[in-house]
């Protein structure tokens, strides 16, 4: 009897599972894509990256792999201080909406 019924709870657990939506996908297109604002955007603004040593961090990817390690780097962390107070730029669409636009670039 409790086999049949841990069945029925994992089932129940599974469909519920199966059925949730983290976000509901209307097939928009972004309203910046289409307001040419790379015209308006000044690209001086943009935020440089710091350096990063790829040469160092593929050593260290190699000897994490050779020791078995059970993940894979994705990004390289470092400090920053961008807000919507001191970074980018906002924009004031027709409508009045507005929009705020960041650029980041790399040195590598």
């Amino acid at each position: 009897m409790k086999t049949i019924a841990k069945y029925i709870i994992i089932s129940f657990i599974f469909i519920c599972y199966n059925s949730l939506q983290a976000q509901i996908s209307t097939s928009e297109t972004p309203v910046s894509f289409g307001l040419n604002m790379e015209q308006k955007y000044d690209a001086k603004s943009a935020k440089t990256m710091p350096n990063i040593d790829i040469d160092k961090l593929t050593a260290e990817d190699e000897i994490n792999e050779k020791s078995g390690a059970s993940y894979h780097r994705f990004g390289y962390p470092h400090k920053v201080d961008y807000s919507l107070e001191n970074s980018g730029e906002w924009f004031i669409l027709q409508n009045g909406d507005k929009m705020f636009f960041i650029g980041f670039s790399i040195n590598n």
